[in-house]
């Protein structure tokens, strides 16, 4: 399943929902966030965490990530991009179509999975997928595709520097 996502004060955020009230975390400290407590009592200082009413959440949306490669279009093997797949310059894309696997030389990992990885360079396109979840203002599906410079921006926004030109 993939990670739900939320828009609170015109920023992204992970989040977790449970009866009406939106977990948000970010990485980096804003004002009104406090230090996230594990479940061991750990406090951590590189993980904040606020909670929220749902009503106070502008879109609630599980984000898919799509990576066209040699004209076809993919899914991202974990559905999102990593900070060490950015770092490692290696994306692991992944379908269920034997034909697409076997033309473009994937990998079999088990019965309808299929993967290969692929250089940052091999990217043709990117698109990110918004799917609203919870209706909670109408909001429809919304797709965003990225292509050539804006991708590396993209790309960049995983890692604390930049590091791809």
């Amino acid at each position: 399943m993939s990670e739900l996502y939320c828009i609170y004060d015109n920023n992204k955020y992970l989040a977790e929902v449970c009866n009406n009230i939106v977990e948000i975390t970010s990485k980096y400290y804003v004002e009104g966030f406090e230090k996230y407590v594990d479940v061991i009592g750990r406090v951590h200082d590189d993980i904040f965490v606020k909670k929220v009413s749902i009503d106070d959440v502008k879109l609630l949306y599980e984000e898919h990530t799509y990576i066209r490669y040699k004209n076809e279009w993919f899914q991202l093997f974990a559905d999102k991009i990593l900070k060490s797949a950015v770092i490692d310059n290696e994306f692991m894309l992944w379908t269920d179509s034997e034909q697409l696997a076997y033309k473009y030389e994937f990998e079999k990992k088990e019965q309808f999975v299929f993967i290969k990885n692929i250089t940052r360079e091999e990217i043709q396109s990117l698109k990110i997928v918004r799917v609203p979840v919870l209706s909670l203002k109408n909001e429809e599906v919304s797709e965003t595709v990225l292509e050539g410079k804006k991708v590396i921006d993209y790309l960049n926004t995983f890692v604390n520097e930049e590091i791809i030109e």
